[in-house]
């Protein structure tokens, strides 16, 4: 759940747009109609029963915010187009009160009773199942625990997602400190404040529309070579060719190699770094170190470590070069400055292209997979698409990939 201060978002209990509205994964709550909840569900608890305390006959009534039923809540407080239970009521109005959910003095979203050192466990090896397993048994939002670590709450609900992004960057900071180890201390991701605005500004750049157009010659080359690979008439894994199109297309754009050989070495070194960092027990500062040399923490600093002796090797050849006539993301970096004239330090370049290559590319290629399936599940969506590449790249051409 997270607090909005918005006009264009109506509270699901009353139908006003509030001073405070809070977000749960299936509904928003006025500040009026918390402190109004929390009066219902008081009066239940003394005998009394009010209008917008469900019958108890409304067994299927269920919690908006945590999905828990009345057989697990105490009280169930029903408005115009959702439930809220007592215990939601409690964190409702610690976050429109301003108070953090710190899992002491507030009142967290339910989770698994099971060993907190149990749950790391699963989130190490069977991460996506075990999450599954808490969105059926506990709703869009849930909590889980690790030993030694504060409460994990995790947002499923498209609407929670966009709360919290939306959120005042000065009240809500990124929780991504274990992500340093892999990134590097000067991610865009790690870091908040004046310095992440001043970061963002350097990568704009680089990366605004015009000089993204400027890159669809190459996307178009990757995808062109892969797909005259791709066998016709006969399935195969299209998410592990995506991406290779991905990483290619990053490898050529973003770090500006060409050289065959160059791409191998630097393909070899960025799949061993995410190999390093796949699964959740590294983010456990008392885990991430068991095994000596061959601990979680020594396999992704020995892979980050290569990475960077061949990104050092990258600027060193910029700088040596120069940069004109190039037009990668890597080279206009080199020549950055911020608005005092300072430039970017060769530590911060190789954390940015680090972000940029994890942000981007396994990200890229599961949207290019779902938006294939969903595509070929509507025929009407992908005739309109083959119009469209016959009109742009003609008939032959555009009927030989349509059909692949």
């Amino acid at each position: 759940m997270a607090e909005l201060d918005t006009h264009l978002v109506i509270c699901s209990f009353c139908g006003d747009a509030g001073k405070k509205l809070v977000a749960g994964p299936t509904a928003y709550i006025c500040d009026r109609c918390i402190e109004l909840s929390d009066a219902a569900a008081r009066e239940t608890a003394m005998g009394f029963k009010p209008d917008a305390v469900p019958a108890a006959a409304d067994l299927q009534l269920a919690c908006s915010f945590c999905k828990r039923d009345r057989s697990e809540a105490r009280h169930l407080v029903k408005g115009q187009d959702a439930a809220i239970c007592d215990r939601c009521i409690e964190a409702c109005r610690h976050i429109a009160g301003g108070a953090a959910l710190s899992g002491q003095g507030a009142t967290l979203p339910p989770g698994p009773r099971m060993p907190s050192l149990l749950q790391v466990i699963l989130l190490g090896y069977w991460e996506r199942p075990f999450l599954d397993y808490c969105a059926r048994h506990f709703g869009d939002c849930f909590t889980t625990r690790a030993p030694l670590l504060p409460p994990f709450v995790h947002f499923r609900h498209p609407d929670a997602l966009r709360a919290i992004f939306e959120a005042d960057g000065a009240q809500v900071h990124a929780a991504n400190r274990p992500l340093d180890l892999v990134l590097g201390e000067n991610s865009m991701l790690i870091l908040h404040g004046e310095r992440h605005a001043r970061d963002r500004r350097l990568l704009a750049a680089p990366l605004h529309g015009e000089r993204m157009r400027s890159y669809c010659g190459i996307m178009a080359e990757e995808s062109n070579r892969a797909i005259d690979r791709w066998p016709a008439g006969e399935p195969f894994l299209i998410h592990r060719e995506l991406q290779s199109i991905t990483l290619n297309v990053i490898m050529r754009a973003i770090f500006g190699v060409e050289s065959v050989a160059e791409m191998e070495i630097l393909r070899d070194r960025l799949n061993a770094l995410i190999a390093s960092a796949a699964g959740s027990l590294w983010m456990m500062p008392w885990l991430r170190g068991v095994g000596g040399k061959f601990s979680p923490l020594a396999r992704i600093q020995g892979a980050r470590r290569e990475v960077d002796d061949l990104l050092t090797q990258l600027l060193d050849y910029r700088r040596r070069v120069g940069t004109d006539g190039c037009d990668d993301v890597l080279s206009m970096l080199v020549n950055a400055a911020d608005r005092d004239g300072a430039g970017i330090t060769d530590a911060e370049i190789r954390d940015e292209m680090v972000t940029l290559l994890l942000a981007g590319h396994e990200t890229t290629a599961t949207a290019l997979a779902w938006t294939l399936i969903r595509v070929h599940q509507h025929p009407a969506v992908l005739a309109k698409i083959r119009d469209e590449l016959r009109e742009v790249i003609g008939d032959s051409h555009a009927e030989c990939r349509a059909n692949r």
